[in-house]
């Protein structure tokens, strides 16, 4: 099942606190990454190890979230989720993660804002559900800067990027005092 793509999965936490609503695998070149979304919005990094390593590690090396929108089929809101982005060495394996959270940090608690954790990210199931995006020309890239391609100007702007009319700066006033 090594094929490249983006797979749905089923993670388990065995923890209510620490619970994963959607599971995203994607696999490149037999490496595995999962993007995990969790319930609630309490833990501002994740570390791939115990709370005692993460603890004592280059933050560099903790796994910050990013933030996605999705709608509450139940209330109709929109609901701001965590995802995380971790490496994934097996399935069917519980993986040591350490959750950080951020209410601790802001009490002040240290080493006690790191709980253990496990993830265990289930092979049953796992339906393929895309293609990986293609990759840039140039793989030894470590910048992680988006490329922004060019505006090709295609003439029916005048070739101006700025709105017709006033801006509603005072340069038209300064003409006339």
């Amino acid at each position: 099942k090594n094929k490249d793509g983006i797979y749905s999965a089923e993670a388990s936490t065995g923890a209510a606190m620490f619970k994963v609503v959607e599971c995203e695998l994607r696999i490149k070149k037999g490496k595995m990454t999962a993007h995990i979304t969790l319930s609630g919005t309490g833990y501002d990094y994740l570390y791939m190890g115990t709370k005692e390593e993460a603890y004592v590690a280059d933050p560099s090396e903790w796994i910050p979230y990013t933030v996605k929108n999705v709608l509450n089929n139940e209330t109709g809101e929109i609901e701001s989720k965590y995802v995380y982005e971790i490496p994934v060495c097996a399935l069917d394996t519980p993986l040591k993660v350490a959750s950080r959270s951020a209410k601790y940090v802001s009490q002040g608690k240290g080493e006690d804002a790191w709980i253990n954790r496990t993830i265990t990210i289930s092979s049953e199931g796992i339906q393929k559900t895309g293609d990986l995006p293609t990759e840039p020309e140039n793989p030894d890239s470590t910048d992680p800067t988006p490329i922004i391609p060019p505006v090709i100007d295609s003439g029916n702007n005048g070739g101006t990027t700025k709105p017709s009319g006033n801006d509603g700066k005072a340069d038209e006033e300064s003409k006339y005092e």
